[in-house]
């Protein structure tokens, strides 16, 4: 509220709800999210938050076959809320450096900070585990810093598996198809002997 405050914008009552006001205009925002059910579960969330602070939030919801020719590639959007697969290797270049900002890139904030590219450069150059720990703390400091994004969470993959089957190794799942990593080491107990 301090930073509303510091930009001119005063809380007032609207229709029996607590709105931020500024030159009689209210704060709205536009949430902009792909039209799949757990984003729509979270859009509503934050919607409700975000209300709750006196913001008016309107959810635009936009179908798979059109959202990244209408949304992403022009950056469509005033507040996007978007998942994003990193994969097996946690590297964030491909979503924050400032050479991503156009599209095909997905630096889908702009955001353009030095602090961030030369973390994210460094990070991806070596292999030192330690080095590459510490680029990655750099990175996230000015990450937090600059707050070009806010993650939400972070979803697991989730796989039921029969207890009769040994051997499955679910250590790697970055995406759906390392479910099948290892598959030639899987094996059943069978009476009397192993199948």
């Amino acid at each position: 509220t301090l930073l509303l405050e510091s930009g001119g914008w005063t809380r007032k009552e609207v229709e029996g709800k607590e709105r931020w006001i500024k030159n009689k205009k209210t704060l709205k925002i536009t949430l902009t999210t792909l039209d799949e059910t757990t984003l729509l579960q979270v859009a509503d969330r934050i919607k409700h938050s975000w209300d709750a602070l006196g913001v008016e939030v309107a959810l635009e919801v936009v179908p798979r076959t059109s959202f990244e020719r209408e949304v992403l590639r022009g950056r469509a959007f005033e507040a996007l809320l978007y998942s994003q697969i990193s994969g097996a290797d946690p590297d964030p270049y491909g979503f924050w450096p400032s050479s991503q900002i156009d599209d095909p890139g997905v630096n889908l904030s702009s955001i353009k900070s030095r602090a961030i590219d030369v973390a994210l450069e460094q990070g991806r150059s070596t292999l030192d585990e330690t080095k590459r720990l510490l680029s990655y703390i750099d990175f996230q400091n000015a990450f937090l810093e600059e707050v070009p994004g806010i993650i939400l969470y972070a979803s697991p993959y989730l796989y039921v598996t029969s207890g009769r089957i040994r051997g499955i190794d679910m250590q790697r799942i970055a995406t759906p198809a390392d479910r099948w990593f290892g598959i030639e080491r899987w094996y059943r107990r069978w009476r009397p002997g192993w199948e």
